[in-house]
């Protein structure tokens, strides 16, 4: 920052001074700095939102945004403490219930009894189901992950996963696309199976092809789980794991906690409560103005006259005519 240096006055500007340090990798932080001058961005904000609500610091992500330097998201962070605590706006508004139908019922394959909840569907999570249903076959929001564990406990590993889905009611929801809402279940059983293949000289294109039939086989939007482990028993100890999940539930960065959570229960580590539902989230965007959002993004996009290409560096050309491409990484024990 070109700001001289101020140190933390109080304990809320040293509090959030410590979370910036520690995410940003800096010696210290001031109370003067900018937050995105120091190398913060949107997804290190949220990271920011998370420990501090877990210190007790009331922040949302647009907080961040509003207010950039150390010294006003402190006062911004005092300011909401204290709303919450004297009149309790902190808290999210419930959403009006929402009923279904028995044929609604027979269509997820759930009694009354099995269902924990329902509400509307997000924006992007309609769009995600139009193209899901529009084009069945294109997996376009289909994501898998593929990794080789070594000395791992299979049903250990299987409960730790089954426990992640117990504790978020997003890993256990289906959809009923028709009316734009989504269905949590009180309990989902983890799509889990393993496959023992020792002895079979599979090579790196024949777990390929184990991915490519996971990828194949489409879910069932209704019913959850919308995510399925396929471990391939490759060595005593060693397996493959292929993780298939549709992005309808979670996307890049939940996908890390999640994978984060799984690891930690599996060595045995407790796991604060859970803070905050998709629920809440969804609670959360009925309060905006949809009308302004509109004319806010209309107003930016007013120069785009005929469908453009974001990002032309990289991309290569669309995949034949369904408008998107397959994007491959992967990453070696040294990385």
């Amino acid at each position: 920052s070109n700001q001289p240096y101020a140190a933390p006055r109080t304990r809320l500007e040293a509090q959030l001074a410590e979370i910036w340090r520690e995410l940003l990798g800096l010696t210290r932080v001031g109370v003067q700095d900018n937050f995105f001058e120091i190398g913060g961005d949107s997804i290190i904000a949220i990271q920011v939102v998370s420990r501090a609500r877990k210190a007790g610091i009331t922040l949302r992500p647009s907080d961040i945004f509003q207010h950039q330097t150390l010294e006003a998201l402190a006062q911004q962070a005092e300011a909401a403490g204290a709303s919450a605590a004297t009149t309790g706006t902190g808290a999210v508004p419930a959403l009006p219930p929402i009923s279904v139908s028995e044929a609604e019922l027979s269509s997820l394959g759930a009694s009354r009894e099995q269902i924990a909840d329902v509400y509307p569907l997000s924006p992007v999570q309609q769009g995600m189901l139009f193209h899901s249903l529009y084009s069945p076959d294109s997996g376009v929001y289909v994501n898998q992950v593929r990794v080789t564990l070594d000395g791992l406990d299979a049903e250990r590993f299987r409960a730790a996963w089954q426990a992640v889905y117990d504790r978020h009611d997003i890993l256990r929801t289906g959809f009923l696309p028709e009316r734009a809402l989504q269905v949590v279940f009180t309990r989902v059983e983890i799509a889990c199976r393993e496959v023992d293949v020792r002895g079979r000289e599979l090579g790196p294109e024949g777990l390929r092809a184990f991915a490519r039939e996971e990828l194949a086989e489409p879910f069932d939007l209704r019913r959850p789980p919308l995510q399925k482990v396929l471990l391939l028993r490759v060595g005593e100890r060693r397996y493959h794991l292929i993780w298939t999940h549709h992005h309808v539930l979670i996307d890049g960065w939940s996908s890390s906690r999640q994978i984060d959570e799984v690891l930690r229960l599996y060595t045995g580590q407790a796991l604060p409560p859970v803070q905050a539902r998709y629920k809440d989230y969804i609670a959360w965007l009925s309060r905006k103005d949809w009308r302004a959002s509109e004319e806010f993004w209309r107003r930016k996009l007013a120069d785009l006259r005929e469908p453009t290409l974001l990002c032309p560096e990289g991309l290569g050309e669309p995949n034949g005519e369904n408008g998107h491409g397959v994007r491959g990484g992967g990453l070696d024990r040294e990385q």
